[in-house]
């Protein structure tokens, strides 16, 4: 379910509007359980993207407009070049930012690494991971991820509210280890924390069908 709420209906040259207040709409779209289950058992391919995020300067990253092209068009970039895989966009001094909807995690020699929310939208599944590595003393870094971090990683995950966490297999052809110690810790966790096994609901969808973002 997403929500939007806007400033409603806007003055044209002083002319009065024929309500006032907010303009509210709620859709509702079935998640892609099916579509995305096999990526609970191999993890996302993800890719760095050519399109940058939008500066901060421009349009702030912390506001949830719902405004997807910048990411919409970052993942066709990549969908086009290699089909299946998942954008992944660099800020606007080349480091690294966030997926295509979702925030990025890399875990380099048992420390958590994440950038920072000043080029990307802190979701609400990124700070619950970052309440739970707190918890169970796992080192955490939040600030600038560079590319070679990320590509020299040992485990790297994305979060989102529809994903919860969900493990990467790869990222630009660096294929991450697929025992993810620390990825499992904190998936495990984080069913714990919600009380519902995510992973479990996509896997009982499982099937052949390819995986998707989605956008």
């Amino acid at each position: 379910m997403t929500q939007r709420v806007t400033a409603g209906l806007q003055r044209l040259d002083d002319e009065p509007q024929p309500r006032a207040g907010a303009t509210v709409t709620i859709d509702c779209t079935p998640l892609p359980l099916r579509a995305r289950a096999q990526y609970f058992q191999t993890g996302i391919d993800a890719v760095l993207a050519l399109r940058p995020k939008i500066a901060p300067e421009a349009l702030s990253p912390r506001a949830k407009t719902n405004n997807y092209q910048n990411m919409t068009l970052a993942q066709r970039e990549v969908e086009a070049n290699h089909p299946g895989a998942w954008a992944l966009m660099r800020d606007a001094e080349g480091n690294l930012a966030e997926g295509a909807g979702c925030n990025f995690f890399a875990v380099r020699d048992g420390v958590v690494h994440t950038p920072s929310d000043r080029y990307v939208l802190g979701g609400v599944s990124r700070a619950v991971v970052l309440e739970i590595c707190t918890a169970l003393n796992i080192p955490v870094q939040v600030g600038t991820v560079s590319g070679a971090l990320a590509f020299a990683a040992d485990e790297a995950f994305f979060t989102s509210t529809s994903l919860c966490l969900c493990p990467l297999r790869s990222l630009g052809g660096h294929v991450f280890s697929q025992d993810r110690p620390v990825t499992r810790r904190i998936a495990e966790a984080f069913k714990r924390d919600v009380g519902f096994d995510y992973e479990a609901q996509y896997m009982a969808f499982a099937s052949k069908v390819a995986g998707e973002t989605g956008l």
